[in-house]
């Protein structure tokens, strides 16, 4: 998963950076991320590989000008959104008929909004 991220971002930076990660996972891979042990940093055989993974999502976040608590949050809030769309995606969840990647892409823009804000 680290790799899947790191290769979504890399040479990007900002909106862009944000936007390919959030894509990567729920739209490329849902059923991988939903997959993902849900504490992995709390488990001894997973600290290792799931610090590096947060730390691709905090660099990201970096140029936001967001550091401590604050890179903390939004890194859970980032999570949250990723988390919920790929499970709704992957059980099949989204039963309308209107695009559900266009729901998400909305989704993105509402997330990077408020990383402006912030």
């Amino acid at each position: 998963m680290t790799e899947i991220a790191t290769s979504a971002a890399l040479g990007l930076s900002g909106d862009a950076a944000v936007a390919a990660l959030m894509r990567a996972y729920a739209v490329e891979h849902p059923a991988r991320y939903v997959s993902a042990p849900s504490d992995p940093l709390h488990d001894p055989a997973l600290v290792q590989p799931a610090t590096r993974f947060v730390e691709v999502f905090l660099a990201v976040l970096r140029g936001y000008d967001l550091e401590g608590l604050a890179a903390v949050h939004a890194t859970q809030c980032l999570r949250v959104l990723v988390y919920g769309f790929a499970a709704l995606e992957s059980g099949g969840s989204f039963g309308m008929a209107e695009d559900p990647a266009d729901t998400y892409e909305e989704l993105i823009q509402m997330y990077l909004a408020h990383l402006h804000r912030r």
